[in-house]
């Protein structure tokens, strides 16, 4: 009974989500900074970051006639090209990028559990990032998935729930744009969004 007495009183303790969410994040870092000093890099995360940097320097066109191929969509390659531009080219940039991004996305993912559940949920769910290397690797490779998933989660964010404030709905709603222009695979998710919202 003391033991259980004892538990319940530290699990009761206010700061203690928040303190573990936080030990959750620096655990994800830890591990993210490690895959991106240490991975070598892949044909389509270096395509990504190459033609991005060609397309924001204005060496290249997207969709030009003989120019090089636009095979994906035109965010995937102008959002890691202009990260480029502005801090200097190279695959750490990109990388470094998405580790950014990614703890976006797991803040948006701590706001949504904590909305719908509680801080304890949320805590669970930045643990249960944290605790995966392969999601981990996900978004820390300079690939478009990390930045669909940011975009993905933020528009839930914005939108799910009721009496969501309107300008959080129109910001959710415009987001499907850029997630669409990043992965094209992503054009169900607006129909979809413009139904639940109506």
């Amino acid at each position: 009974q003391n033991v259980r007495d004892t538990v319940r009183r530290f699990i009761s303790l206010p700061w203690l989500p928040a303190f573990l969410s936080l030990a959750g994040v620096v655990a994800y870092l830890i591990r993210a900074f490690e895959i991106a000093r240490t991975r070598t890099s892949f044909l389509d995360e270096g395509l990504y970051l190459y033609k991005g940097y060609l397309f924001a320097t204005g060496q290249q066109i997207p969709f030009a006639d003989f120019g090089v191929w636009t095979n994906h969509a035109i965010l995937s390659f102008l959002i890691p090209g202009y990260i480029q531009k502005w801090f200097g080219p190279g695959l750490e940039t990109g990388r470094y990028f998405m580790i950014a991004l990614s703890m976006l996305t797991l803040l948006g993912l701590w706001v949504f559990a904590k909305r719908w559940a509680n801080a304890w949920w949320a805590t669970g769910l930045v643990w249960a990032m944290a605790l995966n290397p392969a999601e981990i690797k996900v978004h820390t490779l300079a690939i478009s998935e990390g930045t669909v998933a940011a975009l993905l989660v933020w528009i839930v964010v914005l939108v799910v729930g009721e009496k969501r404030p309107l300008w959080q709905v129109l910001l959710g709603a415009a987001l499907t744009a850029p997630l669409v222009l990043t992965r094209e695979n992503m054009a169900f998710v607006p129909p979809i969004l413009f139904v639940y919202i109506f």
